[in-house]
């Protein structure tokens, strides 16, 4: 191997040398280079493999000097640095340093190189200049004489005929949040064919994805020199990326000339995404309550850049105060939608009764189809719907003239505190009050606007036996939302005076007596005790076994203040009836003054039952009636019989 070489004589020591081992050695390292492979082919990136030898020359060793001698053939301090020269490949690290060698090897040395694309294939020097100091000589006297050496040496390096690969261009529809095709272009500018080809895609970013994986192959085949081929691969840039540059990077894997399987380095490019499509909400309008459902109206616009097919809008609540129904999410398809253009989209929200009138976030997405019918999906816009304060009613009681035993009315007032209209209001009770019968159960009030107040009323029937004083009342609010959904608000309780047991008439009976077994008339006296006459007064009797009536009915033109009539009613008894006092009830109905139509309190009245003449009332005489006619049938059959 050639070599260049200066040395120089650097120091002259003067040492003694231990006894018994003076003597002259004289002698010099002796240095070459190698490499484990030195073939590279054109635009590769690779690292030489060098090996440094020493092999030592001993020229004048007296004996007994052993250990000099390996002195004067070991290089110290040896540095390495690999050039150029003439060879097309740039070195890509400086000088190394190795440190002592004597005779022997060093291990290999990793020398990183990029060999140019444009390389002729060929052999060529590649000088590797190497710096050490050695001891020359050491003398009889025990002096050492020190040499620096700098030398140049050589190694061959091959460049072969091969295929190479070069992206020349990058064709991209992808956008943010969407799949679309990229098309890269990759020319063989080796000198030789590649086979069986295939070239592999990988993505160096988690926002660019093929799919779901991080690379994607297609195959290529047969692969002339100088021959281009575009390959095209679906590529999905999250809606997380940004409308910026991604590397990404091509390898080809093939066969060369020999059939030796050959993979290039990694062919490094961008691909940067288009802008994302966007779907902003320009405005929100809702008609919603706590504790009801309403329709939120979204309108939504294509901020483009392109149209879009095949779209859907998907609508998420970020609270459980508001739902789609029984669900967090509402979906609705929109279909084309071109840039610019505003679509206004309903979804029916409901405000559960855990909600409060402030703001919550409506999070809504679109996920679309390009002009490739490519999917794709936009970044989520928010939206705040704020529920109006719950509809609300409050009840108040006017005046009631309600008493024990009696007809009467609860009137009062109710009042709209909400915020919304209440349509086709009814007031009713919300539960069953008590000793108290509803005549109607509910009392129609109509449209009832914001803040409006209407009077109701309710009649109802207190029993008589009920007892008199204040009386608390549930009502509750039936009505119609502003979509025409039946509601009903939370219970009120109002109250109310029930006055004592005020009757109209005072009733009086005579002939009050009637024998077992037979029957009687009664009279019934009945004054009017108010103030007003009444009029059209029907009286009726009610009986219970074991009396009864025949004429249960009776009837009064007309009663003034104070005026008393007397009404006849026809009363029996049945014959195994006891002796003593039944009761009878009688109750009136008849129109006030204002023509109304009223009933009265029933009133009891006491009806005395009796033997019959004799002790035994209606039913002994007829047994013995009865004995009799046996007797005397009896013997008339006896006689003619006999």
């Amino acid at each position: 191997m050639h070599h260049s070489r200066i040395a120089i004589a650097l120091v002259v020591v003067l040492a003694t040398v231990p006894g018994g081992a003076a003597g002259a050695v004289a002698g010099e390292p002796v240095l070459s280079a190698s490499l484990a492979d030195g073939t590279v082919a054109p635009g590769e990136t690779t690292a030489l493999q060098l090996t440094v030898v020493n092999t030592g020359d001993v020229e004048v060793a007296t004996p007994g000097t052993g250990d000099l001698a390996r002195r004067v053939t070991t290089a110290r301090g040896l540095t390495v640095d690999v050039g150029a020269g003439d060879a097309p490949i740039s070195v890509r690290t400086g000088e190394r340093a190795v440190g002592t060698l004597p005779e022997g090897a060093t291990p290999p040395l990793q020398i990183p190189i990029a060999v140019e694309e444009d390389a002729t294939p060929g052999t060529y020097r590649v000088p590797v200049e190497l710096d050490y100091t050695y001891t020359e000589r050491v003398t009889t006297e025990g002096v050492y004489v020190e040499t620096n050496v700098t030398e140049t040496v050589h190694v061959t390096l091959e460049v072969t005929e091969g295929a190479m690969f070069e992206v020349t261009s990058v064709d991209t529809g992808v956008r943010v949040g969407a799949t679309d095709t990229v098309n890269v272009t990759i020319e063989n500018v080796g000198t030789s064919a590649a086979g069986d080809a295939t070239v592999t895609l990988s993505s160096q970013n988690a926002d660019l994805t093929f799919g779901r994986a991080s690379s994607a192959s297609r195959y290529v085949g047969g692969w002339a020199a100088g021959e281009t081929r575009t390959l095209s691969y679906e590529v999905t840039a999250a809606p997380t990326a940004g409308a910026q540059p991604y590397a990404m990077s091509a390898t080809v894997a093939y066969e060369d000339g020999d059939g030796v399987p050959t993979t290039t380095d990694p062919l490094s490019f961008a691909v940067t995404p288009g802008e994302q499509v966007r779907f902003p909400v320009l405005a929100a309008e809702s008609n919603l309550s706590v504790g009801d459902s309403g329709p939120v109206s979204l309108t939504m616009q294509n901020a483009g850049p392109v149209a879009v097919e095949d779209a859907t809008v998907t609508v998420t609540s970020t609270s459980s105060a508001l739902a789609f129904g029984q669900a967090a999410t509402a979906t609705r398809f929109v279909g084309d939608w071109a840039p610019g253009e505003n679509r206004t989209l309903v979804f029916d929200v409901t405000a559960t009764s855990q909600a409060e009138p402030r703001s919550y976030a409506l999070r809504t997405s679109v996920a679309y189809e390009d002009a490739d019918g490519d999917p794709g999906q936009a970044p989520t816009s928010a939206v705040g719907v704020t529920p109006r304060p719950r509809q609300g009613f409050a009840f108040a009681a006017v005046e009631s003239d309600l008493e024990v035993g009696a007809e009467g009315t609860l009137e009062g007032t109710v009042t709209n505190t909400g915020e919304t209209v209440a349509r086709n209001l009814v007031v009713t009770f919300a539960e069953q009050p008590g000793t108290v019968t509803p005549l109607e159960t509910e009392a129609p009030v109509g449209d009832l606007g914001p803040g409006e107040t209407a009077s109701f009323s309710l009649p109802m029937a207190v029993d008589a036996g009920a007892e008199d004083g204040p009386r608390q009342f549930s009502l509750l609010a039936a009505y119609r939302n502003a979509e025409g959904e039946q509601r009903r608000s939370e219970s009120a309780d109002v109250r109310a005076t029930v006055a004592p047991d005020d009757p109209t008439f005072e009733v009086t009976v005579a002939n009050a007596t009637v024998p077992a077994g037979g029957r009687t008339t009664v009279d019934v006296t009945v004054r009017n005790r108010g103030d007003e006459p009444v009029s059209a007064v029907s009286a009726k009797l009610f009986a219970t076994d074991p009396l009864s009536t025949t004429d249960s009915e009776a009837f009064v033109d007309e009663l003034a203040p104070g005026a008393t009539e007397t009404v006849t009613f026809a009363v029996g008894a049945g014959g195994s009836a006891l002796e003593k006092t039944y009761p009878v009830e009688v109750d009136f109905q008849y129109d006030d003054a204002d023509g109304d139509t009223l009933t009265s309190r029933t009133y009891r009245l006491a009806v005395a039952v009796t033997t019959a003449e004799g002790g035994g009332g209606l039913l002994v005489p007829a047994l013995v009636v009865a004995a009799v006619v046996l007797v005397v049938v009896g013997y008339w059959a006896l006689r003619r019989s006999g």
